[in-house]
């Protein structure tokens, strides 16, 4: 090796030296740096968290109540005078018009009112139509009540 070629490589380590130091210097200080980046990302990460939850909260107490099944809404009316062509069954439910009016089913033992569908749809050999009778008086003879009407 010549002078020139160690005087080059010496030229070469002391200026890799003064980036180390230069390094070791600035260190701590780019370290607090990426350490306060990473709290601000933190931070801010919880923000979109607690922004996300509220708007999920408030999406969820506006959203109407759904049902998933579809309730009964066939009304019959029948007028008192005009019983031609109805059949028995419906005459007799809609036979009583005042007072308390149960439908029993003789056969379950099960008081219906005048307007449930089981009611409608009975056996007209089960059949009974009770008026103005107390429901607590039907209940004491040993009869139920319907769990879909609640017959009141």
């Amino acid at each position: 090796m010549n002078a020139s070629d160690s005087k080059q490589k010496a030229k070469a380590e002391k200026k890799q030296n003064s980036f180390f130091r230069e390094l070791e210097k600035r260190l701590p200080v780019f370290a607090f740096a990426c350490l306060l980046g990473s709290l601000a990302l933190l931070l801010y990460q919880i923000h979109l968290n607690q922004t996300a939850l509220e708007t999920l909260e408030a999406l969820t107490a506006t959203v109407p109540a759904v049902r998933w099944y579809e309730e009964e809404t066939d009304v019959i009316t029948i007028s008192a005078g005009d019983t031609a062509g109805v059949p028995s069954t419906l005459q007799n439910v809609s036979a009583v018009q005042s007072g308390k009016c149960f439908v029993l089913n003789t056969s379950s033992k099960k008081i219906h009112a005048p307007d449930c569908r089981y009611a409608v749809s009975m056996n007209s050999e089960n059949k009974e139509v009770a008026e103005n009778i107390s429901l607590e008086e039907l209940l004491a003879q040993g009869y139920t009540v319907c769990s879909v009407c609640n017959a009141e």
